[in-house]
């Protein structure tokens, strides 16, 4: 009765579980993969469990059967629905725009703004996005829209010089999503 269904597993909420696997694997692959983490010819331990990142995204995140997982890497962007605890991998969608991209358009986004930030700053501009970065819940019908759902953030650029990002919050989620 403690226990949190996993495609037809159910797994005690204490169980040790394990997940390095890529995050978009199909079920087939990460069976074999679950199983060449065990020696060959051992015995896979009782209490070890094999869950794959896009449920234990979820997971992490406190939806604990259906949802969609999305995983943001550094030059590639994957994400796989899961409904019942189930990974739909037939729904799952990819795209090759990453991490550094999504960092590099909210350099460009600053600089476009008359904001005195300079190439230099990239680091600060990717801890801007992960920080403050969002995604508007609905399509708005103007600028105007967007921007009265958005709150603007002061910051501190490196070399100590105020900007205020506002839009540039939502630029980044907008390009993803």
């Amino acid at each position: 009765e403690n226990c949190v269904a996993l495609e037809g597993l159910f797994v005690p909420p204490d169980a040790p579980v394990d997940g390095a696997e890529p995050f978009h694997l199909s079920a087939d692959d990460f069976a074999r993969a679950a199983g060449n983490c065990i020696e060959e010819g051992a015995e896979k331990p009782e209490e070890l469990v094999f869950v794959p990142q896009p449920i234990m995204a979820l997971w992490a995140h406190g939806a604990y059967s259906t949802g969609i997982a999305i995983n943001i890497g550094l030059g590639d962007t994957h994400a796989v629905p899961v409904v019942n605890g189930v990974m739909l991998h037939q729904c799952a969608q990819a795209t090759k725009l990453g991490a550094a991209d999504l960092s590099r358009l909210m350099l460009q986004s600053l600089r476009s703004n008359h904001h005195n930030v300079d190439h230099g700053q990239i680091t600060w501009c990717r801890n801007l996005k992960d920080e403050y970065g969002l995604v508007l819940p609905m399509q708005p019908d103007s600028c105007d829209h967007a921007a009265s759902q958005v709150a603007p953030v002061a910051v501190t650029t490196p070399d100590g010089n105020p900007v205020t990002i506002h839009l540039e919050r939502v630029v980044v989620g907008e390009a993803l999503f």
